[in-house]
């Protein structure tokens, strides 16, 4: 100041400032004990509180001299000028401030501030002479409280700071200040947070420092105490840890503790971590270059020799790495990796050694494309001895040498090229296992929205087999399918087998493959050549073919092969089974091929051979030329539902749609997609296997000329039924709303199931109405005339079925069908579609019946409207039920023939004999059966019924033969007009002589039988009092 008068203006206050902060702006800090004096709210002097010594800042001060210990002096041409400022108790403190002029001698001040008052007196000397005396108004600020509780957590790169919000509440505090110590490399080591704050990131650090960290509240004029806490960083064990913790890093040299390295333990020191190459993540645990002039270090002598790790650094391995480890090798600017055995591991672990050349795992893969084709696919081996190391796929010298220190001479190769006396740069790099899915279907599961495209995976977890980037098809067939080869088809681009190359991969997207080690024979294989694709079941001998190049010549695949897209070709779809060549003869006959036969190459669907007789796709040669594309793709087995049926038994609250289904579950029918009706017929699941117009328009072909058609699950769709389909199961079909169903037969399986044409009309044992008008002479469960006719079996426009009631000559009574032969069939529920024009939608569904039914009375019961039909019961059998006569669930024991020239079986010889439950079958009554159960038989249209006695019960049950005729009986008219009355009637079960067979008659007498199986003469040759042979009759029994 220009004087004492200016220094006491109103505006220029002087305050003492409590400091905890350094002083940026002076280049100077202070203690918590130092004070600073503030002139307008700038500070501008500092004076320690320890040693009482002022403090000269930009030059504006000297030190005290004298007497003082501590004090302010303006410099001048005097002897001394003394200022006092002391500190006497942190409640009240005295001091002066001395200001002298030219001709002071000796100038004091005093001054004096209790406590903490605001605006103390004091005394402050100024002038010639002795003393003089003045007053000076001052100020103490309050200095702030301090953040209690801090608390700190280290990571790799940054430390989590905490505390307590209370050190926030004082008045005027605006922020809060945190510093680090040491300086952080990668950040400023000042951060500022506002006064809500109680946690505060502080990242830019290194690993492997321990940091220290302090926290002060600040106002404008005045800061708390400092509360400091330590925080020691960990370093990284690995650069793939690194990687985890900082992606964005560029690879480079970075700080790794490897505190497991034996004889090495605590050791930490700048590593090379490559952070791009296939992922990144890898640790260079051997730098140098290529060949024996460049050897400067060996495993089994040195532990870590690394003058500089840039480019001359080995490295044992950490104990830390295990077989799960993934070894990269690079030579140049070529790279590979591969999998470790436990003695190549030692080796590198400990350096125990020498080796004689060891195998390496195989499914090692090439990580860049430019390696050399004498080493790609090729069994790896790895070389140890005093002398060095080397990576070969030969333990010869030469173009399958990858890389190797070695004495020098003959192994001085990079990449299959001769580096004598030169070396390229190598390294050797280290990751841990990384968790990738080990194919397209377990990450479609986990992502069911991941697109098509390219993806890394490990196809055998933690094992050897290496990860690799494949394609994925997640669109085609449900997706989820992995791509284990591709290229385009014809000999001209063969360029890798399975039996010669373990991977081999020029292009992900275009010519790539690897054998497919995680394969077993429940996967499914889908073969694609250009836009077509067709999938199949595989046997363990094709297994082991993809898997492990065995070669095992033409193999037949399993049975149920299916066509993925529309155009696949006839003759492969139709194919009964299709055949796959997997090689022979060694590298002289190469590849593989999918076709319909073994031996004509027109029937070949896909293939990747070196003779060019086979290349043919999807049936059509393509002469050699330049292809189209043709892949290989496995999916694991996927548990599929059985039937629209078991999803909907599982989720009531499916709605009609396409699903899939498997019907054989882990058997080798591939799955495919259905149409399931969810509704009709009570809502129990319906699985479609037919979909399309009726009539002769119908777009599809006929069960007899094809096994699937299926371009439209829901309205144009042919599919023999799955062999699983048996009597077990009903025939539901639709047709213009209307709902029927159909109890399956002989003739309708064979049909249904594998287009075997029966030549005609076949009769149906009938048909119950199920929903809807059905127009067809169906009411309930009447009884009926449903005929079906199942393709003619001899002109090949004469295919396709019908299923019609009544006369088979009047096409207005046909239901449904998809008859080819002619226009007089379009017929839909009796709605007649007009000649050349498409019929109306109709559709054939299959669902089975529970078993779990001792007899057809209590099917029946289970559900009234079952047509008549073979079922099997809960005995394991299959037994004829006739569902519509006298209400119905009666279970025939004998079915057949009348006439002695039909008799097939007796019951006194046979417990059972049954071709087929329906038309010829004897089974004994079963134990439940009692003289007041219900017998009915029937001969041609009549039926009548009646209960036995006990010797003619006795004959049916276990085949005793009473002595003749068993009676008298009544019985009552079921259906038709009896010939005769039925209050006298009487049994026949045999005689001890030759008069073997049943008989029911009217009072014992031939020309007034109803119905017979003797076979001892022709006299009772009758029919419901007719004389007459080969009428149809059956015995039933109803409890």
């Amino acid at each position: 100041f220009a004087s004492i008068a200016e220094m006491l203006q109103p505006f220029h206050l002087v305050y003492l400032v409590l400091c905890v902060i350094p002083l940026p702006v002076f280049g100077q800090s202070c203690t918590d004990e130092d004070f600073n004096v503030a002139y307008n709210g700038v500070v501008a002097w500092s004076v320690s509180r320890s040693n009482y010594t002022a403090v000269s800042l930009g030059g504006f001060l000297t030190p005290a001299t004298g007497v003082f210990n501590g004090g302010i002096g303006r410099p001048g041409s005097v002897t001394d000028v003394n200022g006092a400022l002391r500190v006497a108790e942190p409640a009240s403190f005295t001091g002066g401030i001395g200001w002298g002029l030219s001709s002071t001698t000796v100038i004091n001040g005093n001054l004096k501030v209790l406590g903490n008052i605001t605006g103390p007196s004091g005394i402050v000397g100024s002038g010639s002479g002795s003393s003089v005396a003045a007053e000076l108004n001052l100020t103490q600020l309050v200095r702030p409280g301090p953040p209690t509780g801090l608390t700190a957590v280290g990571f790799d790169t940054r430390v989590l700071l905490g505390w307590n919000a209370p050190a926030f509440t004082s008045t005027g505090i605006t922020n809060c200040e945190i510093t680090a110590s040491p300086p952080p490399a990668a950040s400023s080591f000042v951060q500022y947070v506002g006064t809500a704050a109680t946690t505060f990131n502080f990242t830019g650090l290194s690993p492997g420092v321990v940091y220290s960290f302090a926290i002060r509240a600040m106002t404008a004029l005045s800061t708390s105490t400092a509360v400091t806490v330590t925080a020691p960083l960990p370093a990284w064990t690995s650069c793939y840890q690194k990687l985890l913790s900082d992606p964005a890093s560029p690879s480079g040299l970075y700080l790794i503790d490897s505190t497991a390295i034996p004889g090495m333990v605590g050791w930490a020191a700048n590593t090379y971590c490559d952070v791009t190459t296939d992922g990144g993540g890898w640790t260079a645990f051997y730098v140098g270059q290529n060949g024996g002039y460049n050897n400067f270090a060996a495993f089994d002598y040195s532990a870590r020799t690394c003058p500089d790790p840039m480019s001359k650094c080995q490295t044992r391995l950490p104990a830390s790495v295990d077989l799960t480890y993934s070894i990269m090798a690079t030579c140049g600017d070529q790279a590979i990796k591969f999998g470790m055995t436990s003695t190549v591991l030692t080796y590198l672990r400990t350096g125990s050694g020498p080796l004689a050349w060891t195998p390496l795992p195989p499914n090692w893969v090439t990580i860049t494309s430019g390696v050399n084709s004498a080493i790609v696919g090729q069994a790896l081996q790895f070389y140890a001895h005093y002398q060095g190391w080397i990576i070969s796929a030969s333990t010869s010298p030469g173009a399958s040498a990858f890389m190797g220190i070695h004495t020098p001479g003959s192994w001085e190769y990079c990449n299959g090229v001769s580096q004598i006396n030169g070396g390229a740069p190598i390294r050797l790099y280290y990751r841990p296992y990384i968790p990738y899915y080990r194919n397209c279907y377990e990450l479609k599961a986990a992502n069911p929205y991941a697109p098509t495209g390219f993806y890394t995976f490990d196809p055998d977890g933690s094992g050897t087999a290496q990860a690799a980037q494949t394609w994925c098809d997640m669109d085609t067939d449900d997706g989820g399918w992995t791509q284990f080869y591709v290229s385009q088809n014809g000999a001209a681009n063969a360029f890798a087998m399975f039996e010669t190359h373990q991977y081999s991969c020029p292009s992900v997207s275009t010519r790539c493959m690897r054998r497919a080690v995680d394969m077993d024979a429940t996967y499914s294989v889908m073969a694609q050549c250009g836009s077509q694709y067709v999938k199949f079941g595989i046997t363990s001998t094709v297994v082991n073919y993809f898997g492990a190049g065995t070669q095992a010549n033409w193999q037949t695949l399993p049975a149920g092969h299916i066509p993925v897209t529309s155009g696949v070709s006839p003759t492969v779809t139709n194919a009964a089974t299709l055949f796959i060549y997997t090689g022979s003869s060694g590298a002289s006959s190469p590849g593989w091929i999918v076709s319909a036969t073994t031996g004509t190459t027109s029937t070949a669907f896909a293939s990747m051979h070196t003779n060019t007789g086979w290349d043919y796709c999807n049936t059509v040669s393509n002469g050699g030329g330049a292809g189209l594309v043709t892949r290989l793709l496995y999916k694991p087995y996927t548990s599929n539902p059985l039937s629209c049926q078991d999803m909907k038994s599982a989720d009531p609250t499916l709605l009609s749609g396409v699903y899939t289904i498997d019907p054989d579950g882990i058997g080798p029918v591939q799955p495919y997609k259905v149409y399931c009706d969810m509704s009709i017929d009570g809502g129990k699941g319906m699985t479609a296997f037919w979909a399309g117009r009726t009539g002769a328009f119908s777009t599809l072909d006929a069960f007899e000329n094809t096994r699937i058609n299926c371009p439209d699950p829901t309205n144009n769709c042919i599919r023999r039924l799955p062999a699983s389909v048996d009597y077990t199961y009903l025939i539901v079909a639709t047709c213009n709303d209307a709902v029927i169903r159909l109890a399956l037969n002989g003739p309708l399986l064979n049909y249904f199931k594998s287009g075997t044409a029966s030549q005609g009309w076949q009769p149906l044992y009938g048909a119950t109405a199920v929903n809807g008008t059905a127009a067809v002479a169906i009411s309930g469960n009447s009884y009926n005339n449903y005929q079906a006719f199942l393709g003619s079996g001899l002109a090949t426009t004469q295919t396709g079925f019908i299923i019609s009631n009544g006369a088979i000559a009047v096409a207005s009574q046909v239901f449904i069908g998809a008859y080819r032969g002619d226009q007089t069939w379009n017929h839909c529920n009796g709605v007649t579609t007009a000649a050349g024009t498409p019929g109306l939608q109709g559709r054939l569904f299959y669902r089975y019946l529970p078993t779990t039914y001792p007899s057809c009375k209590e099917l029946y019961a289970s559900d009234p409207n079952l047509p008549s039909g073979v079922y099997r019961l809960s005995g394991g059998y299959e037994a004829y039920c006739n569902m519509m006569d006298d209400g119905g669930g009666w279970t025939a024991f004998w079915s057949g023939k009348n006439g002695k020239a039909n008799v097939f079986a007796r019951f006194d010889t046979s417990a059972l004999s049954c071709s087929d439950s329906a038309t010829s079958c004897l089974r004994r009554l079963p134990s439940g059966v009692t003289t007041g159960s219900w017998i009915m038989a029937i001969c041609g249209p009549t039926a009548i019924k009646f209960q036995l006695n006990a010797g003619a019960l006795s004959y049916f049950a276990s085949g005793t033969r009473n002595g003749q005729w068993q009676g008298p009986l009544v019985g009552t008219t079921v259906r038709g007009t009896p010939g005769f009355a039925l209050n006298n009637l009487y049994i026949w079960t045999g005689d001890s002589g030759t008069n073997y067979g049943w008989i029911v008659s009217q009072s014992q007498l031939a020309a007034s039988t109803f119905a017979s199986s003797y076979d001892s003469n022709t006299s009772w040759d009758y029919c419901n009092g007719v004389n007459t042979v080969g009428q149809f009759q059956q015995l039933l029994y109803r409890n």
